[in-house]
């Protein structure tokens, strides 16, 4: 099974290939120094808000940043295309958002679940 590098090696590769220092990418996402070390070093990752500048400013796809930063989970693209709206809906709200929507969720299953088997 092969290992998937964390998200501050594959944000240093991804720098390195641009050869963009750490700096460079602080200033252009308006954030500081320390907090993209602390994303290379291991220390956090990056918010979906910030995984959406990030591949503005690199040139990615969101998706691809979003799952680097673990955000989204990898084979997203074999689940259905409403799901995958509702996934990409997901990411960018709030946690307290996420939450009432999840409960709500979890709700309409187990009301649909309870009609389907009555």
């Amino acid at each position: 099974m092969s290992r998937l590098p964390t998200f501050g090696a594959w944000i240093d590769s991804q720098l390195i290939r641009r050869q963009m220092s750490q700096a460079d990418l602080a200033r252009r996402l308006e954030t500081s120094n320390s907090t993209v070390s602390n994303w290379i070093r291991g220390g956090r990752v990056p918010t979906p808000e910030s995984c959406d500048k990030i591949a503005d400013v690199l040139g990615l796809s969101v998706d691809d940043v979003l799952m680097a930063a673990g955000h989204r989970p990898r084979g997203l693209d074999e689940w259905p295309e409403d799901v995958r709206e509702v996934a990409n809906i997901m990411v960018k709200l709030p946690e307290q958002h996420r939450e009432e929507i999840v409960e709500f969720s979890r709700w309409r299953y187990e009301r649909a679940r309870s009609k389907h088997h009555a």
